[in-house]
């Protein structure tokens, strides 16, 4: 539920002007005739009075009408009018992370100019790294995968219930849509509209039609018509109705196409079947690449989404939890971070918009490389931050021609030699790595391709904290 301004402004004003008056809530309820629970409730934001209710209340605090239902705050509150009005705060979806935004209601009052502050402070940074509200849902969608470790056991067991003992083919699923939901299929041309190019899908609600690119695959065109079978399933209503993102509406609407996508997988990459496989291909003591693309090419989805199943079932079923999981594109020959999750604190291999990632990753080296659908592992050390990670890389090509990476890392414990029996053979490297060059110890490095700036920066800091200790 987003925070409605009007509400929120209306119940700070009345808390503030009874506060004055130094009166409790109960009495207010005396004076005005109307339940202490009610006036808690329009207090926090969550009730709105009725225009009678309103006048009562203004007569007993002696206030004018206008004093209370008008948006602007020139009192004590005045702080809190900008951010009352913007669209980057009000939009955050607080009750998504068990926040109650009448709870925040107490803190404005209590000290309005320190949390109008903070507040401000919070949305200017998000100005300067140009985070848009849509961002902001994306970014806290993240922070909600990795909190529940990715995995969620009410879609696996939706997805599980579908169609138990039935092969989901592209036919099966087109029947469904067809007889279950009255939604029939058909397909668009992107060389006839090449503004659709990126998409490959779209439902158009009043015909009751989905639309699916020529150029798709079959195991895109499935996907498609997976996901689109799991809003119809769960009963969702506020939704993108484009498989790429035009334009965002809401949280629900980022949230909702998650659980359709997570269905979508489930449903095609079933999790009983992949675990089997995954431990038998853990317990081989030989590192297999071959028998790893075998593993990956008996479902009818793309390796990402095999990846990305793999990356919701280690917690749960092989007890691996510090995980993270990465994208890189090759754009203009550079690297760029496109996705990124980390499970169980945030690891080594972060994003650094700014700084240049080392080049001895799996996930990065393998750009470089050339060659395509192309497997690397590697046991990365991180020497100079105290961390190992085990690393699988898999370099494709888009279907826009982008070369594209994925890395599901693995940090290393005492116990990790137990679960992966290959993590002994020559056949995996290992090499000395670093977060960034600008960062990077490693001075003899070859692929370094900028200087240790920010290295050399802290290292100067911390002289100059060592020289000042000496003072005394």
């Amino acid at each position: 539920m987003k925070i409605d301004p009007i509400r929120l402004i209306f119940g700070l004003k009345l808390k503030q002007f009874r506060l004055e008056k130094g009166w409790s809530l109960q009495e207010l309820s005396e004076r005005v005739n109307i339940s202490p629970s009610y006036l808690n409730e329009i207090e926090k934001g969550k009730k709105y009075p009725k225009t009678e209710k309103i006048v009562e209340l203004g007569r007993i605090l002696g206030k004018d009408y206008n004093d209370l239902v008008s948006t602007d705050l020139k009192t004590v509150l005045g702080p809190m009018g900008e951010i009352m009005g913007n669209k980057f705060f009000t939009d955050i979806p607080f009750e998504f992370f068990g926040i109650n935004p009448s709870d925040i209601i107490g803190m404005m009052v209590e000290a309005p100019v320190k949390f109008a502050a903070l507040i401000n402070t919070l949305i200017k940074i998000g100005r300067s790294y140009n985070v848009s509200v849509e961002k902001l849902y994306f970014a806290v969608l993240r922070s909600y995968l990795e909190i529940h470790k990715n995995y969620f056991p009410e879609l696996e067991e939706v997805a599980e219930n579908f169609m138990p003992d039935t092969e989901i083919t592209e036919a099966v699923l087109k029947k469904y849509l067809r007889i279950e939901h009255q939604i029939s299929t058909d397909l668009f041309d992107p060389q006839k509209k090449p503004a659709l190019a990126g998409l490959r899908t779209i439902l158009l609600p009043k015909k009751r039609k989905l639309f699916l690119n020529t150029h798709l695959s079959e195991k895109q065109r499935l996907y498609g018509l997976a996901r689109e079978s799991g809003f119809r399933h769960m009963g969702i209503k506020a939704r993108p109705l484009t498989s790429t993102w035009v334009s965002v509406h809401s949280f629900d609407e980022v949230f909702n196409n998650f659980k359709a996508s997570y269905f979508a997988a489930a449903l095609l990459v079933p999790q009983q079947t992949l675990v089997r496989e995954f431990r038998r291909f853990l317990l081989d003591s030989k590192w297999n690449a071959k028998r790893f693309f075998q593993m990956i090419d008996q479902f009818p989805v793309s390796e990402e989404t095999v990846f990305y199943r793999l990356f919701s079932i280690l917690p749960v079923h092989f007890g691996l939890e510090k995980l993270y999981f990465l994208k890189f594109q090759s754009v203009d020959g550079r690297p760029q971070l496109i996705k990124e999750i980390h499970l169980v604190g945030q690891h080594d291999p972060q994003e650094n918009r700014n700084e240049n990632y080392c080049r001895r990753w799996p996930g990065i080296s393998i750009l470089e490389e050339g060659e395509e659908r192309k497997l690397k592992t590697q046991i990365s050390n991180f020497e100079h931050l105290g961390h190992r990670y085990f690393e699988i890389s898999l370099v494709k090509t888009n279907a826009d021609g982008k070369k594209e990476s994925i890395t599901l890392g693995i940090e290393m414990d005492e116990t990790i030699h137990s679960k992966i029996a290959f993590l002994e053979d020559l056949k995996v490297a290992r090499k000395e790595v670093g977060q960034t060059c600008e960062k990077c110890p490693l001075f003899d490095c070859r692929e370094r391709v900028a200087a240790p700036s920010v290295l050399y920066r802290q290292r100067q800091m911390n002289e100059i904290q060592k020289a000042i200790d000496s003072l005394n």
